[in-house]
């Protein structure tokens, strides 16, 4: 396991605890997860509030497939997040 694949395990172990907004924003292709469970987190104003657990919580989701779901997203997409704004904002 590299460096990068072994930044990305830290990351899935706290999936539960990021912003739902984060979590599109860093990797796009978790988007159609959200849609795939029925959650209405994409565009919603308070997608940026919500933990991906609240989020859950709200629609009657189970958290844990929802992480397993996610985490093969991410992983299918090369482990690459998109730029964070943070580094769009500091060029």
């Amino acid at each position: 396991m590299g460096p990068q694949e072994a930044d990305m395990c830290k990351t899935r172990l706290n999936l539960d605890e990021l912003h739902v907004a984060k979590i599109m924003r860093q990797w796009p292709d978790t988007i159609r997860v959200f849609l795939e469970f029925k959650m209405l987190c994409v565009g919603c104003p308070f997608a940026g509030f919500h933990t991906l657990a609240s989020a859950c919580e709200l629609h009657p989701v189970q958290t844990s497939q929802v992480i397993r779901s996610l985490e093969e997203t991410i992983t299918d997409a090369s482990l690459t997040p998109a730029p964070s704004e943070d580094a769009a904002d500091s060029q």
